[in-house]
């Protein structure tokens, strides 16, 4: 089909998209009230070669070495996102060790920095907020045990979450809105070219029987302009 096709396709069946548009809107609210909504807590950390530590100054600048480093701050990374340390930290704050299975825990190194930030994310914020401190405070502790060298210092404490995380519920139905709007222009484009087909055959015949200056057809007449012709 041509340009001029699809818009003649539009233009017949345009509540296709508009329809379309609606019921993506209406199911993306109807979602979006059924989820249950998680607030993010986040809070970042830093680790550096210890100060407490007396080592040799070959040791001290071994410690700077940047693919040492990183391997060092990696591993604090898979401390803190540890299950284990997450179950820690619930029994610590006297919660059910299960419930670590609600809250989503990972951590994230800083692009040219050895510097971690810990997201705690769940249905809760005062809980997740809790589990953020806990959960860096025990890691901390645990990372500094196995690198004694090392110290980690927190920069900026755990946040409080005001707001569920996630597109909000007006960009979400614009989003959704966009989605069904074309696909109800898809299903009108194709609906149309059983129609278009018609039309150009009917074009075709005309012009081979009328010659070069043969009327075009833009439409083909519908089935109430039919009855009309026939009753009348």
């Amino acid at each position: 089909m041509d340009g001029t096709s699809v818009a003649r396709s539009l233009k017949r069946y345009w509540y296709l998209p508009v329809l379309g548009a609606l019921a993506a809107i209406s199911a993306a609210v109807v979602l979006s009230a059924s989820e249950v909504p998680i607030y993010e807590s986040k809070a970042t950390y830093i680790v550096s070669p210890g100060s407490s530590v007396t080592v040799d100054a070959a040791e001290s600048i071994r410690t700077l070495d940047d693919p040492k480093s990183r391997a060092v701050v990696s591993t604090y990374i898979e401390v803190l996102a540890s299950q284990a340390v997450e179950r820690e930290a619930a029994i610590s704050l006297g919660l059910d060790p299960s419930i670590a299975d609600d809250y989503d825990v990972s951590a994230l190194l800083m692009p040219e920095a050895n510097v971690v930030e810990l997201t705690v994310a769940g249905p809760v914020p005062e809980i997740a907020v809790a589990l953020s401190e806990t959960i860096g405070a025990r890691g901390s502790e645990t990372f500094e045990t196995l690198y004694q060298i090392y110290d980690v210092g927190l920069l900026d404490p755990a946040d409080f979450p005001t707001e569920p995380s996630g597109r909000a519920l007006e960009e979400t139905a614009l989003l959704a809105a966009a989605l069904g709007f074309l696909l109800g222009a898809g299903v009108a484009v194709l609906a149309g070219m059983p129609v278009e087909g018609r039309r150009r055959k009917m074009q075709s015949r005309i012009e081979h029987y009328g010659g070069p200056g043969a009327a075009t057809i833009t439409a083909l007449p519908t089935d109430r302009d039919a009855r009309y012709s026939r009753t009348g």
